[in-house]
């Protein structure tokens, strides 16, 4: 039977035989496999992303091993697993998603409640705003003062009928606006957003989602697995006039 290897005074690591073993699952995994002092080993380790050279090159390492024997010596096992490029692993198809979501406005924007937007109560210097009445009638720190000002309300029945709203827990109102996300897939690091902007949506639903509704750009989400970059992009899309122009600049 064959004899096993003996290693004495050993000044380098040396490649063991079974190294270049390769593993072939979603994508090629090379390792090599030396034998060493466990210091010499435990130096030569290499972070996991460390990009290959010469015959390495377009590997990238897995993780690294060292396993100590006997005598002071030790096994360090690299693992290196194959980066993505062109023509080596197929980009991923683009996936497009369109789905309601709640803005959830507050009751005060509802379209019921429009004309009180810049309307007047009192005259001269007791004038006020109607909404900055209902406003101290529902959230005014004590009862009299909530009292007083709904006294005010009296012959605006609409606005009446605003407070009764926020007092029976109604602040806001269901109002749907849409989510339209978009994945693509690179073998580079593509560059990202974080949004808070107004944007005309791109991608294959685009052209099809202009019309009654203003886009918001929300932050893009950055995510790496296999060798391959996913870049997801998503808009929140909303009735015209919901994304305030000064904020988001519509």
């Amino acid at each position: 039977m064959p004899s096993t290897p003996t290693y004495k005074n050993v000044d380098a690591l040396i490649e063991l035989p079974d190294s270049g073993a390769i593993l072939l699952q979603n994508k090629r995994q090379l390792t090599k496999r030396f034998k060493g002092k466990y210091a010499d080993c435990s130096a030569d380790a290499l972070p996991t992303g460390t990009l290959g050279t010469g015959g390495l090159e377009g590997y990238k390492v897995a993780q690294s091993a060292v396993k100590p024997e006997r005598g002071g010596l030790a096994v360090l096992e690299i693992a290196w697993e194959k980066t993505a490029s062109e023509g080596d692993i197929p980009l991923p198809q683009d996936e497009v998603s369109l789905s309601p979501d709640n803005l959830s406005p507050r009751i005060e924007r509802h379209a019921m409640f429009r004309p009180l937007d810049g309307a007047i109560i009192g005259a001269g210097g007791e004038a006020e705003y109607v909404m900055d009445v209902v406003y101290n009638a529902t959230h005014a720190p004590d009862y009299l003062t909530r009292k007083l000002h709904l006294d005010k309300l009296a012959t605006t029945p609409l606005a009446l009928k605003l407070v009764e709203k926020i007092r029976a827990g109604n602040e806001s109102f269901y109002l749907v606006g849409l989510r339209y996300v978009w994945s693509t897939h690179f073998y580079n690091v593509p560059s990202s957003t974080r949004g808070g902007f107004s944007e005309v949506p791109g991608g294959p639903l685009g052209p099809y989602l202009a019309g009654n509704i203003d886009w918001l750009r929300e932050g893009d989400n950055l995510d790496f697995s296999g060798g391959i970059w996913r870049l997801t992009r998503s808009w929140l899309g909303a009735p015209n006039g919901h994304w305030d122009v000064d904020i988001y600049g519509l």
